[in-house]
């Protein structure tokens, strides 16, 4: 069976709208997984973040434990006081 001229262009056009729609989904797949990739990454970065101050108050608050001459040891108390506190708050918000 022959097709009419105005068959061929309706299929032409059928097939190219099937194409488009085609790869129509794919891009809208590719974007919803590289915003949830992005999304992970960004709190990797948080967690990082966070594990890297609570280490910092850590070290912070042993150094300061181990004290220091009479003199000193007024200002010293003052810069452990903060850095321990800060661990603390840390370590139960973390737990929440």
């Amino acid at each position: 069976m022959k097709m009419l001229v105005q068959q061929k262009i309706q299929l032409g056009f059928a097939v190219a709208l099937v194409l488009l729609l085609l790869t129509g989904g794919i891009m809208l797949w590719s974007v919803h997984r590289n915003v949830e990739q992005f999304r992970q990454a960004n709190r990797a970065h948080e967690v990082r973040d966070m594990l890297e101050a609570t280490l910092v108050e850590m070290l912070n608050t042993e150094t300061g434990s181990r004290g220091l001459p009479s003199p000193a040891m007024k200002r010293f108390c003052n810069l452990i006081r903060p850095g321990s506190l800060r661990f603390r708050n840390r370590s139960t918000r973390r737990n929440d």
